[in-house]
């Protein structure tokens, strides 16, 4: 998307979901890389949600009803 590989994208919607997780955001230059994908991917219209591993696994259906609320509002 754009020249980014993003975590789940519904195209229609311009809804964007990136799944952040200590085993691939750890490394101290993750998260700045991250911060500038995202404000490069809203600059084109996209809705970014970003989720913990731990939100996904124990608050699933928080985070089934945020991703759920955008797709009803796009």
């Amino acid at each position: 998307m754009g020249g980014y590989e993003v975590d789940c994208l519904w195209p229609g919607s311009k809804l964007i979901v990136e799944l952040d997780g200590r085993r691939f955001h750890d490394d101290g230059f993750a998260i700045p890389a991250d911060r500038a994908k995202e404000k490069a991917l809203e600059s084109r219209g996209f809705t970014v949600l970003r989720f913990t591993n731990w939100a996904v696994t124990k608050q699933a259906s928080e985070v089934a009803k945020a991703v759920k609320a955008e797709l009803e509002a796009a």
